[in-house]
């Protein structure tokens, strides 16, 4: 296996969606990896009509009148009246037609799934190009894992939110040394133009409705009394903290891993150093969008 392949398998991109971000599927944090009708309801709606009372009395038919005088027998009825009152004690009251009674809709449980949290997703992040980067499996779940190991200043090569980007990893060589190219960078701008476009209330709204969940998957992963709101800014405070590295970025090249030359940059955690690997292009903005959502989280907290 070659250098390069080596560091692409290691050089995944990772996503945090984040929401109360995330709204979840909150806040949409995302970064590399390791190195490199509303919809109709169907319930029904059973209601009980009581109709009203029609206990008046018909007329009862006229008796024949016969004359003195032989004539044929002839029998006149008179038509019952519609009736229009009913008596009730000494008072009469006109009958008014009950309106049906509707009992109100059940609560309808909400949608947990892959594709309903994808779709929030989607709908919070405006990009269409949204919906290709993000996988679509245990989404709840990865969101918890990632947002914990990040604020833990740790980084896995599972459970990755986002698929990886299309190029390889590649470096130069020059002067002896060995640089990353600056391809490796462009490389997660589409990534990062999609995250652009994050409507923050809306994600807020999505991370909200799912936040009984995650808190429950992230209650079976973290320490005991570990919030999760508080979780997911200090996760967003690792990547804030990580510094600007200017270009060429120099690396080192030890068996099939690269690392960086420098050794403060070297010594980061491994969630920074991912973040140095976009690039300090796509690190700005990348920060600007991740400082917008934690002020909004800290807004509601």
């Amino acid at each position: 296996m070659s250098e390069e392949n080596s560091q692409m398998q290691q050089m995944k991109p990772y996503i945090i969606v984040a929401g109360v971000l995330f709204i979840l599927l909150i806040v949409l944090v995302f970064w590399p990896s390791s190195d490199d009708a509303d919809e109709g309801v169907n319930t029904s709606l059973s209601g009980t009509v009581e109709m009203p009372a029609t206990g008046t009395e018909v007329p009862p038919a006229i008796e024949p009148v016969l004359s003195e005088a032989p004539a044929e027998e002839t029998e006149v009825f008179a038509p019952p009246q519609m009736p229009t009152e009913v008596v009730i004690g000494e008072e009469s009251e006109a009958v008014e037609a009950l309106e049906p009674v509707i009992e109100e809709a059940e609560e309808v449980a909400l949608d947990v799934s892959d594709a309903a949290v994808k779709m929030a997703v989607v709908q919070a992040i405006r990009s269409p190009k949204i919906s290709e980067f993000l996988t679509s499996d245990a989404l709840l779940q990865k969101f918890v894992i990632n947002v914990n190991n990040l604020a833990n200043e740790e980084i896995t090569l599972r459970d990755n939110l986002l698929t990886p980007p299309e190029q390889d990893f590649s470096v130069y060589r020059q002067a002896d040394k060995i640089w990353i190219d600056r391809s490796s960078f462009v490389r997660y701008t589409p990534y990062i133009d999609a995250l652009e476009t994050v409507d923050t209330d809306e994600l807020l709204k999505a991370y909200e409705s799912y936040k009984p969940t995650l808190v429950e998957k992230f209650a079976e992963i973290s320490r005991p009394g570990e919030s999760l709101d508080a979780t997911i800014i200090r996760a967003i405070d690792e990547l804030l903290d990580t510094p600007l590295v200017p270009v060429p970025i120099e690396v080192i090249s030890e068996t099939v891993m690269y690392k960086f030359a420098d050794p403060k940059l070297e010594a980061l955690s491994g969630p920074q150093k991912q973040l140095v690997r976009m690039g300090p292009d796509n690190m700005r903005r990348f920060k600007d969008v991740l400082r917008d959502i934690k002020a909004e989280l800290e807004a509601k907290q």
